[in-house]
């Protein structure tokens, strides 16, 4: 983005693999790439080049002020996803309705379907088959086209949402390791703790700090 009567220039530089990655929040996610991507440079009124200069400033005080903290992957994250969403609502201020009317294939819709469900649906389900049979596809089908639409398979978009789940409720000092287990619709407090064994590489009371 370019703004009017500036002299500083800042920007965030994304992997395309970590970019893919931080917008599996919902539908929104190939919506929002694709009005990025369809306009790449836009001029910026002096009210909203303050607020991006403002989310930068933010930024950087926590780049610094939690590099060594136990959730700083996370928070990241978070504010990485809060910058591009807030980016892409000032572009709808300035592209032309005809523009947004994105037509998406049957595998982006297919795919925007399955983020949905990803989202409400997790940590309990955790089967890509289960997905699969409430949008009447195959688990095959399902992950080769999101391998084609967003570049990461059907059960790598499943864990990670299950993971960071599973993550942030254990980060909540006021629920047990048992509630959160049940909370994430694991049978048995074993199970759970293999679970997160597995993924983690430490026990679910580790992975708490």
């Amino acid at each position: 983005m370019s703004c009017p009567m500036t002299s500083w220039c800042e920007g965030v530089l994304f992997a395309p693999e970590y970019f893919e990655q931080l917008l599996l929040v919902s539908s929104s996610n190939v919506y929002a790439r694709r009005l990025i991507s369809a306009n790449p440079v836009v001029r910026l009124e002096p009210g909203e080049a303050e607020e991006i200069k403002r989310d930068f400033d933010y930024l950087k005080f926590k780049i610094n002020s939690l590099r060594n903290g136990a959730h700083h992957s996370e928070m990241m994250d978070c504010l990485l996803q809060s910058l591009i969403y807030s980016s892409a609502d000032m572009l709808l201020g300035r592209v032309a309705p005809a523009e947004c009317a994105f037509k998406f294939t049957s595998g982006q819709t297919l795919v925007n379907n399955f983020l949905e469900l990803v989202e409400k649906k997790t940590p309990q389900l955790r089967e890509v088959k289960a997905y699969a049979d409430m949008l009447c596809v195959t688990p095959k089908y399902l992950s080769s086209v999101c391998r084609r639409e967003i570049g990461r398979t059907a059960r790598d978009v499943v864990n990670d949402k299950v993971n960071k789940k599973i993550r942030r409720l254990l980060a909540d000092p006021a629920q047990t390791v048992k509630q959160v287990a049940e909370a994430c619709g694991f049978d048995n407090l074993s199970f759970f703790g293999k679970y997160v064994k597995r993924e983690f590489g430490v026990s679910p009371r580790n992975l708490r700090g």
